[in-house]
């Protein structure tokens, strides 16, 4: 449950101060050096950020130091009035990429960064405003209601709270105050409650919070089931951290929960909303090091003396991670206190062509009717291991992990059955059965237990994995579009790279192989040709030449020899 948990003098920085990782030094450029490329055309050079004012308009667009790209910036995938940018720390391999920004924002990095690698200058970004809904010091009406806050943000952020009428985050806020009472909750209750009015158990005893006027608030989007645009995810793994990364970057509202502890003893849950991410590009994301720094606002940080939230500065915080000691990736999150993710809540952002009920039969309410839909699911080739990937080796095996989930604040009374069906990119039913994971009833925001299959010797191809629950509708329901979830995967070949004979050794007769192929002396051969591109370049005599360093033990190529899977079947 993410509740308040008690700061003592907590501040927050003024400032979003990169300068907290390692210290940036440049040497001085001159300015015609700077250049930008607007949707893939270069631009003439300009002087100053200044000069890039009319580039705040443009789709997409870099900037340039001595043909060095430093910054991307383009519309943001959950909303076209603000933006998106990456952009490498002067004389480091971080890079730091932000989204919801505003023009202004984008002119102050702009100008922050020319100054850094033309000047030398440190680079602190101190003007920058963001989504950010602030709790107020008085009164106690929302002491402990930093996840309605971060529903809040993400909400304004995705697009979802202009369609409903709101202008802006604080009178998203100001609506969950007016209809909660002021205790801890989940970021997923409260979006259940915007789109459909349900309590999702918070009525019952599940969580603290309570919906006042019960069930005559809310309700938003009632042709849209929650758990089509929202759901969460445990953090328990670089894995699980680099997806919410990814689906930040695609457009969704992260709104992480994390852990507050002092001294190692915890005392409670908070909910915050991620608006960026430091990487070091240096290492691989698999590396809990690429993870170097989050950017985040905080409804607890800038809170205001007055009871107009609007009031509150809008301010976003910079604060390096690590792994805790239980291996959890935390921050130091103020005077003595230790902060650790959790799990993260994400939202869709908005779109005339997201699915929405359109089945008459069906009766769109949550709070009076049954609703079933699948709640995580996840396909891995390890038992125990939550990681999902999209690619696999053939024959591989895999497992799916999967429970269903009761979405509505009514006991289901029927039996839960699940059909699910495997098929490859020729159509071809690999697989299908009908199971029954409830026998007789689902309790208000249940999951029935996971259930596990296993697919074995799949070979090389492209495959679409179905679920389907309640698939004859033997039970009404308040949404039918929810009722299937649908998962897609590759199984490709493995090889040795440099192995372009594909006999399973490296030996000159691949230099051989390489050099016909090149010549079109034999047939062309996609698969031939990515054993053989050792060089990772376009295939060429180049990969050739390489290949015999390799053999001779005069190559500095440490992928050669290495594992690899196809990109083709």
């Amino acid at each position: 449950m993410k509740k308040h948990f008690p700061v003592v003098a907590m501040t927050a920085a003024a400032a979003l101060l990169l300068t907290s990782l390692p210290a940036v030094s440049a040497a001085e450029l001159p300015h015609d050096d700077i250049y930008a490329a607007v949707n893939g055309i270069d631009a003439p050079s300009v002087g100053s950020a200044a000069d890039f004012a009319a580039l705040d308009s443009s789709d997409e667009y870099e900037l340039y130091i001595r043909q060095k790209e430093v910054l991307s910036v383009g519309a943001s995938a959950a909303s076209q009035r603000r933006y998106h940018a990456e952009f490498m720390l002067p004389d480091t391999t971080d890079e730091v990429y932000l989204t919801g920004l505003y023009a202004d924002d984008i002119e102050e990095i702009q100008q922050s960064l020319i100054d850094s690698y033309i000047d030398g200058q440190p680079m602190n970004l101190e003007n920058l405003h963001f989504i950010d809904a602030e709790k107020t010091k008085e009164g106690d009406n929302d002491d402990n209601l930093c996840w309605a806050a971060s529903c809040a943000n993400i909400l304004t952020y995705t697009g979802w709270a202009e369609r409903a009428g709101f202008q802006n985050e604080d009178e998203v806020f100001n609506a969950y105050i007016q209809s909660f009472t002021d205790n801890g909750g989940f970021q997923r209750n409260g979006i259940a409650w915007f789109f459909n009015g349900t309590a999702l158990g918070t009525n019952s005893g599940l969580v603290s919070t309570k919906i006042r006027d019960y069930p005559n608030s809310g309700g938003y989007f009632n042709n849209y089931a929650f758990d089509m645009v929202c759901n969460y995810l445990n953090i328990r793994s670089a894995t699980e951290m680099n997806v919410m990364i990814d689906l930040l970057k695609s457009g969704y509202g992260i709104s992480p929960g994390v852990g507050i502890s002092s001294g190692g003893v915890t005392g409670g849950g908070h909910a915050i909303t991620l608006w960026g991410v430091v990487t070091d590009t240096s290492l691989p994301e698999d590396d809990p090091n690429h993870l170097r720094a989050v950017l985040i606002t905080d409804s607890d940080s800038d809170m205001t003396e007055k009871t107009d939230h609007a009031k509150s500065k809008n301010i976003m915080n910079l604060y390096p991670i690590y792994l805790n000691q239980a291996g959890q990736f935390s921050f130091d999150y103020a005077n003595d206190l230790t902060a650790s993710f959790e799990d993260f809540t994400y939202l869709a952002p908005y779109s005339s062509s997201l699915p929405r009920e359109r089945d008459l039969a069906t009766m769109r309410n949550k709070v009076k009717y049954p609703d079933l839909c699948f709640d995580q699911v996840y396909l891995s080739d390890n038992r125990y291991n939550a990681e999902q990937k999209k690619l696999y080796e053939s024959g591989t095996k895999l497992y799916l992990n999967y429970n269903v989930f009761n979405a509505f604040d009514k006991l289901y009374r029927y039996a839960v059955s699940v059909e699910r069906t495997l098929t490859d990119a020729q159509g071809k039913q690999v697989f299908n059965d009908t199971v029954t994971v409830a026998n007789r009833r689902l309790d208000i925001a249940a999951v029935t237990d996971f259930y596990n299959d296993q697919f074995t010797n799949l070979p090389a191809n492209d495959y679409q994995l179905t679920l389907k629950v309640n698939e004859k509708h033997q039970a009404m329901e308040a949404y039918y579009y929810n009722n299937t979830y649908t998962l897609n995967f590759k199984m490709r070949d493995s090889y040795l790279l440099g192995d372009c004979d594909g006999n399973g050794t490296i030996n000159v007769n691949d230099t051989t192989a390489i050099q016909r192929l090149v010549a079109s002396i034999d047939p062309p051969d996609a698969k031939a040709e990515e054993r053989g591109n050792v060089t990772g370049e376009t295939f060429s005599i180049n990969d050739a030449t390489a290949l015999q360093r390799y053999l001779a033990e005069y190559s500095d190529n440490p992928r050669i020899g290495t594992k690899q899977l196809h990109t083709v079947i």
